[in-house]
């Protein structure tokens, strides 16, 4: 973890379009560092390692596979991540756009007062279709030098990052999202209409738009827009701060269970099935014992020895 590093929630609901991005060569972003299931999408329970196959990185030429943790990411890949699913990919300053955590999550802001706001307008944050984001770079001239833009373009779910350094953009609706070392979140709704960064670290500039205006949003306020018309700032919601610390650090440090049981396995099918192992170790023990072992009442003078193997089905 880089010292002070800054922090925003990004949350964006419909699809993005990137801004002139740069498809030349593919290059490696960072790595896939870990993945996790969420058993809620409120703050504070205990996390869940997913199943595998809850990551899908696709890339150019249609190649597209399940993501396990330790893969790289590059950019002009595309992720797709489950819902009920944060998977966190690790940048290091060494790629050259800057250093920090992206963490991909579908539940981001769910569950929040800004959450229940929009359900009353018959829309809501988390919808039935799994996160997807796309990853791109673009060049760009900076104080007479050549630099190089990371972008992030959410297509349905959120998105949070803990980044220092480098420039980075995050795309919904149409607009940017520019960062330059902060923690924020960034959510798109499911239907698509509507979008709110939510900076708790920082200071981000929102852009695009019918009028192209600058809209700046600074630690503690929220910024809520939509493909056109004007950027509303306000400030942020405990609830929302308590979730985008939950996504970007919490749920990272909370204990992962060893297994997983088969989906529908129950807690009483597996209460029964281990006493139905044990009492098979009993009978068969004592089966055993009665055979090889138990002394022998008419031949008490002769003496018997025996191996027992008792081997338990897993």
């Amino acid at each position: 973890m880089v010292d002070r590093m800054g922090c925003l929630w990004f949350a964006a609901l419909g699809s993005i379009a990137l801004a002139a991005p740069n498809v030349s060569a593919q290059s490696q972003l960072g790595r896939l560092e870990s993945v996790r299931g969420l058993i809620s999408c409120r703050p504070g329970l205990n996390a869940t390692r997913p199943a595998i196959g809850a990551v899908t990185l696709r890339r150019p030429a249609a190649i597209a596979f399940k993501a396990e943790e330790g893969d790289a990411v590059n950019v002009r890949d595309t992720v797709v991540v489950q819902r009920m699913v944060d998977a966190k990919v690790f940048a290091p300053s060494s790629r050259g756009f800057g250093e920090g955590s992206i963490i991909f999550a579908p539940e981001l802001g769910a569950c929040t007062s800004y959450d229940a706001e929009i359900q009353q307008r018959g829309r809501r944050i988390s919808g039935s279709t799994p996160g997807q984001y796309s990853i791109a770079s673009r060049d760009e001239r900076v104080a007479g030098r050549d630099v190089t833009r990371l972008l992030i373009s959410i297509e349905r779910g959120g998105v949070a990052a803990d980044w220092r350094g480098g420039l980075v953009s995050f795309i919904a609706l149409g607009r940017e999202v520019q960062v330059v070392g902060t923690k924020l979140a960034v959510v798109l709704d499911s239907a698509g209409t509507e979008a709110f960064a939510a900076v708790t670290e920082g200071t981000v500039r929102v852009t695009g738009g019918s009028d192209n205006t600058v809209t700046t949003v600074r630690t503690g306020e929220v910024a809520r827009f939509q493909r056109n018309g004007a950027v509303a700032v306000q400030p942020m919601a405990n609830d929302l701060r308590d979730n985008i610390r939950f996504h970007i650090d919490q749920v990272w440090t909370l204990p992962v269970p060893p297994t997983l049981p088969p989906p529908g396995h129950s807690s009483i099918g597996r209460t029964l099935t281990f006493l139905g192992v044990g009492a098979g170790v009993f009978v068969g023990g004592v089966y055993a014992y009665n055979t090889w072992i138990k002394p022998d009442k008419n031949a008490q003078s002769r003496k018997r020895t025996g191996t027992i193997v008792l081997r338990i089905p897993l």
